[in-house]
């Protein structure tokens, strides 16, 4: 791994950083798009592991944990920040969803926990990295123009007292078409929408594209060998989940040369939508926006149990579903039932809802059954929100769905663009622009 020479602004952030670890149990260092947020962390890393601490480096997705790993080595392990904590999704009365701690929970060994991308680390997540290792040094990274966590004005991470910012953009973004973009977007937040870096702007295959004949770009892309061996080398990104639907279901029309008879084939792969548990709640087996391949697909019949208590009587429900074996990034073959049409979940549900109100149990047994399900999507097209974290070769971004934002939120609307135009590292394909009809309506 190259040693790249820091800039100034990196070099105080790394005194500040080794300081802060023998005063404070966290810091904060933020940065911009190009001020080298990582290479300073694989400083941080090495200077602390020379000093013989246990390092680990973190992310609050699994796909921003496979991002950070493929750019720091094995310079120290990547997990995601759940896994190291042994946290898990649960349920409280009322069916809310929360994070919980294992029944048995891992030791957590390491002296230093990295977590990078902390503008998705939410309050509740917060709250259990605060009681968990109170006694341990947090380094939490991240950029405060992105998006915040759902739900959430910032991340609280962002109001860490001890703090760095990396300022200069590193010899290695400066001039990049898409680091100008990104900070033309984040400099207009809290103003007005600036549109002046939405043209052409490329060289040598790099850079801005504003393409007249997007689905002829889109379907060359997608069914590019290219693509086949890597998925991560083409991504849609738009801001509805009804926009990313339309678009997953023409590019597999593009792909598969017309409908499938089932939502997936085999090889293909997707995204989990949330996160599928084993049959008694404990584990998760697919995280959310975790990728997998589709290994095999059939109907099938699912027939659940609700177990009987002192307050209610218990009964079985059978649904229609797809069998799919799905093959994690681990290489892991995990079973998931998805539903088929006509599978009536709402009478279920209201069924117990009804039943949790004579039998607090109903909640967790109501849980374990919705989480036993998966939903699963095409990986072609995705939310600027579920990018986040994740970096792809060339990115199509939906500027027309993206900016229908702007009549109830311009700021939201400014760091969707600005998330939009910080995930691709060679080239941003514009769709949507006025005069130039989006992929699909031309």
């Amino acid at each position: 791994m190259s040693r790249l020479e820091l800039t100034t602004c990196q070099e105080r952030a790394l005194a500040e950083i080794l300081t802060a670890r023998t005063t404070c149990a966290t810091h904060l260092l933020t940065g911009y798009a190009g001020t080298g947020k990582t290479t300073l962390m694989q400083r941080v890393a090495r200077a602390l592991r020379k000093q013989g601490a246990e390092v680990v480096f973190t992310a609050a997705t699994h796909k921003a944990t496979a991002v950070l790993k493929a750019r720091v080595g094995s310079l120290a392990p990547c997990r995601t920040i759940h896994n190291v904590l042994s946290l898990q999704p649960g349920t409280q009365d009322g069916g809310r969803e929360v994070l919980q701690r294992a029944d048995r929970p891992e030791p957590i060994t390491a002296d230093v926990i990295i977590i990078d991308e902390c503008s998705m680390v939410g309050s509740e997540l917060m709250r259990w990295v605060r009681e968990l290792v109170p006694d341990r040094f947090v380094l939490f990274v991240g950029d405060p123009a992105q998006l915040p966590p759902v739900g959430e004005a910032i991340s609280p991470s962002f109001a860490i007292r001890s703090a760095s910012h990396l300022e200069t953009v590193v010899r290695q973004a400066a001039g990049n078409p898409l680091v100008a973009a990104a900070t033309t977007i984040r400099e207009s937040q809290g103003g007005p929408l600036d549109w002046s870096w939405c043209r052409a702007n490329h060289h040598d295959g790099a850079g801005l594209f504003v393409p007249r004949a997007p689905d002829a770009w889109m379907q060359r892309a997608f069914t590019s060998d290219e693509f086949r061996a890597d998925s991560d080398a083409f991504r849609y990104l738009c801001w509805t989940n009804a926009r990313v639907e339309a678009v997953n279901r023409m590019v597999r029309r593009w792909v598969h040369g017309g409908e499938t008879p089932t939502p997936f084939v085999a090889g293909e792969r997707v995204i989990a939508r949330a996160p599928v548990m084993d049959v008694e709640g404990r584990r998760v087996v697919v995280a959310t926006n975790e990728e997998a391949e589709v290994i095999d697909i059939r109907p099938a019949i699912l027939r659940h149990a609700f177990p009987a208590t002192s307050k209610v009587a218990g009964w079985t429900t059978e649904l229609p579903v797809h069998d799919v074996v799905l093959r994690t990034l681990t290489g892991e073959e995990v079973p998931v039932p998805i539903l088929r049409p006509g599978a009536d979940m709402a009478a279920i549900e209201r069924r117990l809802r009804r039943e949790a109100v004579e039998e607090r149990a109903r909640w967790q047994h109501r849980f374990v059954f919705r989480r036993g399900i998966g939903r699963l999507q095409a990986v072609y097209a995705m939310t600027v929100h579920t990018a986040q974290g994740s970096t792809f070769g060339r990115v199509f971004v939906d500027i027309g769905d993206i900016t229908r934002r702007a009549a109830t939120n311009v700021l939201e609307t400014q760091q969707l663009l600005y998330v939009a135009a910080t995930r691709p590292s060679t080239a941003m394909i514009l769709t949507g622009l006025p005069g130039h009809p989006p992929p699909g309506k031309g």
